[in-house]
């Protein structure tokens, strides 16, 4: 048993069939040392390790200790369709307001300088590619 295992892991019918209760105990206080995870049914342990993916960096999916890093990135140091696939931005989110405030919104809560004091430029760029989708609708609302 090894942390891709753990990684592959979505239900806990799937973390079932990583082993015996006392197995994957043992593996995961490997893991997590100086830490100890204690269970007695495969549901308490399903929850402990739904911490530990959330909270624990050896478990964390990609190279991003949260989302709120993964977006300032994005917007700080990525550029053109490369940013806008990155940040999930589509095609029609340009010719509707309402799936682009939708976006900004869910962005927005992560990067917005009451919240991330040190995001102000993140922020900067987010209100910017908002606004060109804002400008984009009134134009082709104006040539209607």
């Amino acid at each position: 048993m090894n942390l891709r295992e753990f990684k592959s892991v979505t239900d806990i019918e799937s973390f079932k069939e990583l082993g015996t209760l006392s197995d994957i105990i043992k593996k995961l206080n490997e893991i997590v040392t100086p830490l100890v995870i204690e269970a007695d049914t495969y549901e308490a342990l399903y929850e402990e390790f739904l911490c530990l993916k959330e909270k624990w960096r050896d478990f964390m999916e990609g190279p991003f200790v949260d989302k709120r890093a993964e977006y300032t990135f994005y917007l700080t140091k990525l550029e053109g369709k490369q940013r806008n696939k990155m940040l999930g931005i589509t095609d029609e989110m340009y010719d509707s307001p309402e799936l682009a405030k939708q976006w900004y919104r869910n962005i927005v809560k992560l990067v917005h300088p009451d919240i991330a004091p040190s995001n102000d430029k993140a922020f900067n760029v987010l209100q910017q590619l908002y606004e060109v989708m804002l400008d984009n609708n009134e134009d082709d609302n104006d040539e209607r």
